[in-house]
């Protein structure tokens, strides 16, 4: 099996990173899998769809798989250049795939929602009917549609109207799971890890860190992450942050790294930290790849209750949730698991184990799955274009047989005392018990 995945390789961002993880796995599963990135073409040029193409046109692969972002190749009327691309791809005879990293719910796409991406919030209108537009088109010309989870699913079909049986949920997988080191620094740092921007909520976070430091002074904030080069917003965002600390008076508690890490330097500034905070206020529909990292090495994790997070984690469990933007109850969890050692000791237990279980080999055989069966398929531009035109009636038509479903019922088969479902993005940990005061963590 030959595949091309198209996608960014040597960026610094998390998309970069998935795929070069993604293909090693693919390649030790016997996959013939190669990369269209950066040194073929570039973002935001008119050219780019023509030279993905032509390297396709010249490896002759069984699938292209094609890894998606809103803004990855471009901004505006670039990004909609993969819709001439995919048109090509059909005309050519070549299966395609399309991994959606995130999916975006209508309700959305509000002035404010164009305003942190693209700086304004005049024609909001007609730049959410762009979204909508380029979204539909992008799944309707592709063969099968993969996503992270399965709230993003039921987006796609119930808003979208895309056919259900034309969407398959692998999740983000997790890095190799790590012995949890202790820190190696005597002061307790808070963390804060991943790219900056305004959708990751992290002037919560300072604001609640000033109440935390009132009955803990010994504690410290880390706040390490590069700022977001695909959000025109995020550098004034960054100078926010700076300022906010300033005037709460606790620059002193704040240690601000702005700098993109090399793997090995995020992993030891994960495993110096005592606990973990993502605060994000956006309501984008998919998973973290810094959440994923951070279970691998067990560390206690205060998530907000967004869409991302609560298909990923289950509170009390595997994480502590608090409302997004609620920085009273945000300090209200950190403070939680700065007394009580038993409970973040078990929180990072269970976020390893659920993380022991989205391995990169599994992802990978599932992809197997779907390159055989896609590369099988006839292609159909009338069904496309029919896809296309659908906004009404029933999308949630008959499935062939979910290969991914019986690879998972087998593998729970062969796996003793498993206990989450692996095709299921929620964990399914027994025994749930309330520790924490439910009027805090009130969604």
């Amino acid at each position: 099996m030959r595949v091309s995945i198209v996608s960014t390789l040597h960026g610094h961002c998390g998309i970069a990173q998935y795929t070069g993880h993604f293909v090693d796995a693919l390649r030790k599963s016997g996959v013939d899998a190669a990369t269209i990135a950066e040194e073929t073409w570039q973002a935001n040029t008119p050219w780019y769809p023509l030279k993905i193409l032509a390297q396709i046109n010249r490896t002759k692969p069984d699938v292209v798989h094609i890894q998606h972002e809103y803004l990855l190749f471009g901004k505006g009327e670039y990004g909609a250049l993969l819709i001439p691309l995919l048109l090509l791809l059909k005309v050519f005879h070549r299966a395609v795939i399309l991994t959606l990293h995130s999916v975006i719910s209508i309700t959305t796409l509000t002035p404010s929602f164009f305003e942190e991406y693209t700086r304004r919030k005049s024609l909001a209108t007609l730049k959410r009917i762009g979204v909508l537009a380029l979204t539909k088109l992008l799944v309707s010309l592709s063969g099968r549609v993969i996503v992270h989870t399965h709230s993003a699913k039921q987006v796609l079909i119930h808003e979208y109207k895309v056919p259900s049986r034309k969407i398959s949920v692998i999740s983000h997988p997790s890095a190799v799971v790590r012995e949890n080191h202790k820190p190696a620094e005597k002061i307790t740092f808070v963390l804060f890890a991943g790219f900056v921007k305004p959708s990751k909520g992290i002037e919560s976070l300072i604001q609640a860190m000033k109440e935390v430091h009132q009955n803990h002074p010994h504690v410290k904030l880390r706040i390490s992450g590069e700022v977001s080069n695909h959000n025109p917003a995020s550098s004034k965002y960054r100078d926010s942050l700076q300022e906010l600390a300033k005037g709460l008076g606790i620059s002193e508690l704040i240690e601000f790294d702005f700098r993109f890490l090399p793997e090995r330097e995020f992993e030891q500034t994960i495993s110096s930290a005592s606990i973990v905070v993502l605060p994000y206020v956006d309501q984008v529909h998919g998973e973290s790849g810094v959440l994923w990292k951070v279970a691998s090495f067990g560390k206690p994790v205060v998530v907000s209750k967004v869409p991302k997070f609560a298909n990923m984690v289950q509170d009390n469990e595997t994480a502590l949730f608090f409302p997004p933007g609620d920085e009273a109850s945000l300090a209200a969890c950190i403070e939680m698991l700065l007394t009580n050692r038993w409970l973040a000791a078990r929180i990072g237990r269970n976020l390893r184990k659920l993380a022991a279980g989205k391995t990169w080999k599994t992802a990978a055989q599932k992809m197997n799955l779907l390159y055989a069966y896609e590369s099988k398929r006839p292609w159909s531009l009338y069904g496309s274009l029919r896809e296309m035109l659908t906004w009404h009636g029933n999308m949630n038509e008959d499935e062939p047989l979910d290969l991914l479903n019986q690879f998972d019922k087998t593998r729970r088969n062969e796996t003793v005392g498993l206990e989450m479902n692996e095709f299921d993005d929620r964990p399914s940990l027994n025994g749930r018990r309330r520790l924490i005061n439910e009027p805090i963590l009130a969604s």
